[in-house]
């Protein structure tokens, strides 16, 4: 296994304080000064560790890439960093004390040569010793000589660092690529010491003793990061390597939006599904819980080995929630997305708990539960963090075995399952509520591949559910009306319709009840339905009604109707009024005793006026429903030449007769 470095790149080269030049004459190692003129590529390193040691901290980003610029640039605005001493701004002097190119074959296990050459097509590596003064010693630099790997490469016709990072010496050593200087000498015992843990100057003097912590990685201990620590209880990890050692293909930094992302092989669909069947399996003694259909008696005690994490995970620490409550606004925040290979699955998350340690991040050691659904845990006695990653086989084998048992034995158990996960917004109990041929509609959900099979939203929420109507189609075919209010912290509360036919199917040789047609969803499912209800708030009232899945409506004004190709189809106006549009005839009225009264579903003929330069004439349906006194919601679609009138006719007579209002 490659042999882990602490590398520097930019940021962390600023936090580590840099590499400044010609500093005060004596140093505390004999290496020699070097005298030789600098080629032209190698002045780009003379020139930006001149600059340091000058204190000319804005010229600095003009030696490194652009990607580079764009980390250096706000960390040197800030004051509060200067004030501070904090990374480059440490530095008191420097020289370079010996610099070498070094063949790029010899040092391809410390630098990503490849992401390199793909982007700047050429690179040059210099093993480069920088001898520096700092007002503050720390594990990441000392007074005395400190060496360190350059990378140059083209940009825009001029060569650029493109990296700073902390040199292999003992590797470089073995691979006679060393000066032979006794400085480098005094720098291999340093690194020996920090494999153990210990953190010394050239003097020997201990600047910070940190007892390397030992990782397990499904029970094998594995080569870690000598500068692990342990915060509030939370193994300090980087991100980088921790994603590498967990099967991440790529981890990239998007400087210009401070975005770490990640590509992984990981199974997100299997191991995202099990955590939502077991959330999805508990219960609660709370008031809200009693209004929350039931389980069935028979899945009430499945035993899993895939359990829900028992402690609340530590994603923030607790010393950078008190820094956000006492700045005026929050500090700089990581990003980080973690998707699939194939780029179907993706989540995105921010942190204010990413600590820069020479340009890795490190996080607290609970993010491997959420980001890679490891299961992690520090043993602090034995100074041991264990990590164990998903078991793929036993995943599927519990998945089958949940799905097994969650077969209804009758019409109602399947709708009480679906509703419950309505409720408490697990899509997984949805899930096995559907029929095979609704389960694939589902696995392309937004729900299934963004959101953790997490349904709905925080508010409104589904309430308590009534079953208004059940209709026995045939001994093995029933379809179900149910309603609930749509609660918010903000009552009234609308009321919500949802239609669904059960049948009794033969699933994995088993019979059992499952749901074939959704006919009319609400926004809670993992599924959208033919038609789906849609809360409207109006100027005069609140009201929901169903329409089309594939329409959706345009918060404008007025409230415009689009297709599912994003083609406006009509419009919904509120008017103070019985009133219809200019320039249209009635070619029919129906009266209707719709959900919220009585309502007129009308076709319209528009005929452009004689004087009018163009001559025009459409047809429209329109659904006239009253909505207060006075007041009538208009919703109107324009009939194109492909449309079935019929068929918007029926539309619109079901949205009329659907439509409820706040109760």
């Amino acid at each position: 296994m490659r042999r882990i470095f602490m590398r520097c790149l930019t940021l962390f080269f600023i936090l580590i304080s840099a590499l400044p030049v010609f500093a005060a004459a004596e140093s505390i190692n004999n290496a020699q000064q070097v005298t030789k003129t600098p080629t032209s590529i190698e002045r780009v390193i003379y020139q930006e560790v001149e600059a340091k040691h000058n204190h000319n901290w804005r010229a600095i980003p003009n030696y490194w890439v652009k990607d580079e610029q764009d980390l250096m640039l706000p960390f040197i605005a800030d004051k509060e960093n200067k004030d501070n001493f904090i990374g480059l701004f440490n530095i008191k002097s420097a020289r370079i004390a010996e610099i070498k190119e070094v063949p790029i074959d010899s040092i391809k296990s410390f630098i990503d040569v490849e992401k390199y050459l793909e982007k700047y097509s050429d690179i040059k590596v210099f093993y480069v010793g920088i001898d520096y003064t700092v007002n503050n010693e720390s594990m990441f630099y000392y007074n005395g000589v400190n060496y360190r790997l350059a990378v140059i490469v083209p940009e825009n016709g001029q060569w650029k660092l493109a990296e700073m990072s902390d040199a292999p010496v003992a590797s470089l050593v073995t691979s006679n690529i060393s000066f032979g200087s006794s400085a480098e000498k005094i720098s291999e015992k340093i690194h020996q010491a920090r494999d153990k843990g210990l953190f010394i100057n050239p003097l020997g003097k201990v600047i910070k003793n940190v007892a390397a912590i030992t990782v397990q990685i499904n029970g094998s201990v594995v080569n870690a990061p000598a500068d692990m620590d342990v915060v509030e209880g939370q193994a300090m990890v980087p991100l980088r390597w921790a994603a590498e050692q967990l099967g991440a293909s790529s981890v990239q930094w998007d400087s210009s939006t401070r975005t770490i992302i990640i590509k992984t092989r990981q199974d997100f669909y299997n191991i995202e599904k099990l955590a939502s069947y077991a959330g999805g399996l508990q219960s609660s003694a709370d008031e809200k819980d009693k209004q929350i259909w039931s389980l069935p008696e028979k899945v009430k005690n499945l035993q899993l080995s895939y359990a829900i994490p028992k402690r609340a995970w530590v994603l923030n620490l607790n010393r950078y929630k008190a820094k956000q409550l006492d700045l005026p606004q929050l500090p700089d925040s990581i990003y980080i997305r973690i998707t699939s290979d194939d780029g179907l699955y993706e989540h995105s998350s921010a942190t204010y708990s990413a600590e820069n340690r020479q340009d890795h991040y490190y996080l607290p050691m609970d993010w491997l539960e959420y980001l890679f659904n490891a299961r992690v845990n520090y043993n602090d006695a034995a100074n041991v963090l264990s990590i164990q990653t998903p078991d793929l086989n036993t995943i599927k084998s519990e998945i089958a075995l949940i799905e097994n048992a969650l077969i209804s034995a009758n019409a109602d158990e399947a709708i009480k399952l679906w509703g419950r996960g309505e409720q408490i917004r697990c899509g997984a109990l949805q899930y096995a509520a559907l029929s095979p041929q609704l389960r694939q509609e589902a696995d392309k959900s937004y729900y299934v591949r963004r959101s953790y099979w997490v349904t709905g939203g925080s508010s409104p929420w589904v309430g308590p559910i009534t079953i208004t109507n059940r209709n026995e189609l045939s001994d093995t075919k029933i379809e179900y009306t149910i309603s609930f209010p749509e609660i918010t912290y903000d009552p009234p509360n609308t009321i919500a319709t949802e239609k669904m036919v059960v049948e009794k199917l033969l699933y994995n040789g088993r019979e059992g009840w499952f749901i074939t047609q959704i006919l009319q969803s609400s926004e809670y499912g993992i599924i959208d339905g033919i038609y789906k209800s849609n809360s409207l708030y109006l100027t005069e009232a609140r009201i929901s009604l169903p329409l089309p899945a594939n329409w959706t409506i345009k918060h404008s004004y007025p409230k415009t109707i689009k297709d599912e190709q994003g083609r406006s189809i009509g419009s919904l106006e509120e008017l103070g009024g019985y009133f219809l549009p200019n320039h249209r005839n009635v070619l029919s009225d129906k009266k209707m005793a719709g959900g919220l009264g009585e309502s007129h579903l009308l076709v319209l003929l528009y005929q452009s006026p004689a004087a009018s330069e163009i001559q025009e004439s459409w047809q429209e349906v329109h659904a006239m429903i009253p909505i207060k006194t006075q007041h009538w919601l208009d919703i109107g679609i324009k009939v194109s030449p492909e449309d079935d009138i019929v068929e918007l006719q029926k539309i619109l007579e079901n949205a009329t007769m659907g439509a409820t209002r706040p109760q």
